[in-house]
This record gives C-alpha cells, structure tokens and sequence, in this order.
C-alpha cells in the first residue's frame, strides 16, 4: 500500500472500484431477495427478503475480506 502513495491516480481509481464493487452488490443481493422473497412468501416477503438482502450485501460490498474469511 505504500507503493501506492506515490501515485494519487492508483487511489482514484481503486477507489472507483472499491465503490462500483460496492453498489454492485448490494444491487444484487438486495435484487435477490426481492425476487425470492416474492415468489415464496409474497409481497410482504418480498419486502423482508429485500431488506435481509441489503442488509447482507452492505456487509460483503464493504468488507469481503471479512467474508472470505468465513468461508476459509
């Protein structure tokens, strides 16, 4: 990372990616869960599921080295 402070381009640009891997999954999870949640529990489901969903996709999308960790 130290490397890195030389070059204020590279931390514009892992930022972006930082932030797109981000939205992304949230996106997907909080979609996920919307989509299951309605087609087994119906709209009220579809509203819980979406919301575990968000909730789960917010931890991944910041911290996936904490999920990878799990998984190990």
């Amino acid at each position: 990372m130290s490397e890195w402070l030389r070059y204020p381009m590279l931390i514009k640009v892992w930022t972006i990616i930082r932030v797109l891997w981000f939205l992304i999954c949230v996106v997907v999870a909080t979609t996920v869960g919307a989509l299951y949640g309605y087609e087994t529990y119906g709209w009220l489901g579809s509203v819980g599921t979406s919301l575990l969903g968000l909730i789960l996709g917010s931890i991944f999308g910041a911290g996936p080295e904490i999920i990878m960790m799990l998984i190990r």
